[in-house]
């Protein structure tokens, strides 16, 4: 049985919690977690069984991130995990050195990249780092996976010749919801860390527009972490329709927040792959995102979802508008569709069988 020494950096534990412990019915399977875990995170990995084939250890990286010493630390890290494993998988963010370090020690036949965002969106955290880290990562290394067709074209029109996995997100399940629905207010939710380039400015202003045309009673739903929130605040003139909880959101409560909303809303300007919608996914909720290229490949029929002009509040409250006139069984037909459309997408068995045929080529 072929060994994987695999890396997950603590904020992508809930993107591989789900892929590590069943591919370790296929491969010997070392799993190094780096960093704090959300207590979510920790709680979830902690209910994993570990057995002869899936050993679970946690690293802890002593220097800051921006010290220069972080590199030599980051070689010796590796240099020891490499040693578990004839393989060496590594899901981490570019960090400064990181990469430069694992290019450093690895064996580049034998160590697969994941990149989350080949093209790095506008407005993200350190943007510029992680332009110049990703630049690093895709010329350097052999084998790269991407999570969504559209970021393997986008690599592709940056380097050719590189071995790439492309196998989407598998869909996050925080569980059920805790009650019932009680409220039967009209509910678009949006939902994440809540970044320059999520735009949710836009959405604030289109419920203010389409609160000015309609008699219809609706809410709009704002929950995440957001470190500038007093830019957003001052946007809202009509607080009675929104519905704000600003703050870390933990795992447990999340199914409650998709259990109460009827629609899903992804105003973004730009991104990669956005894991917030294989949440709306999971929990069946319709979504609303912009016509960015990234989003058709996951919502351009609009069997099970509606899409607007980008960067544009007023089509985005048209749209709104749309939805809010939907009868109850037309949001029935585009649940049936998207879970339609989820199955034949989404599921874990054609997922995995991605992941074991192209680590069983190297």
């Amino acid at each position: 049985m072929k060994s994987i020494a695999w890396i997950t950096a603590s904020c992508f534990v809930d993107v591989d919690i789900d892929v590590v412990p069943a591919l370790a019915n296929n491969f010997k399977i070392h799993w190094y977690i780096f960093g704090r875990m959300t207590k979510g995170d920790a709680k979830r990995v902690k209910e994993v069984a570990q057995s002869d084939s899936l050993k679970i250890d946690y690293v802890t990286v002593k220097n800051k991130w921006y010290s220069p010493l972080i590199y030599f630390e980051y070689k010796d890290i590796i240099r020891r995990i490499m040693k578990q494993g004839d393989l060496l998988y590594v899901d981490y963010s570019g960090n400064l050195c990181f990469y430069q370090a694992l290019h450093s020690v690895c064996n580049l036949e034998k160590t697969v990249l994941a990149i989350h965002n080949v093209k790095t969106p506008k407005g993200a955290r350190f943007e510029r780092l992680a332009r110049y880290n990703t630049r690093y990562a895709v010329t350097h290394f052999k084998n790269i996976q991407t999570f969504s067709h559209n970021q393997h074209e986008y690599l592709n029109s940056l380097v050719k010749g590189k071995k790439v996995l492309e196998a989407p997100l598998m869909l996050k399940d925080y569980g059920q919801p805790q009650r019932e629905r009680s409220d039967s207010t009209f509910n678009f939710l949006t939902f994440g860390h809540i970044r320059g380039y999520k735009r949710v400015d836009l959405l604030i202003e289109a419920a203010q527009e389409l609160v000015m045309r309609t008699d219809k009673k609706f809410k709009v739903t704002i929950v995440g972490n957001c470190k500038n929130w007093n830019q957003y605040e001052p946007l809202i003139k009509n607080p009675a329709i929104f519905d704000i909880k600003i703050g870390f959101v933990e795992n447990d409560d999340i199914p409650q927040y998709f259990n109460d909303a009827d629609f899903f809303v992804l105003p973004y300007q730009d991104l990669a792959q956005s894991g917030a919608i294989t949440v709306a996914f999971q929990y069946n909720l319709p979504v609303i995102t912009s016509d960015i290229v990234q989003f058709k490949e996951y919502n351009g029929c609009e069997d099970y979802g509606f899409m607007f002009e980008s960067c544009n509040s007023h089509s985005l409250s048209v749209v709104m508008e749309r939805a809010l006139n939907l009868s109850a069984e037309e949001i029935n037909n585009m649940k049936a569709a998207q879970r339609t459309f989820v199955e034949n997408t989404f599921s874990a068995k054609s997922i995995l069988a991605k992941y074991i045929d192209y680590l069983n080529k190297l």
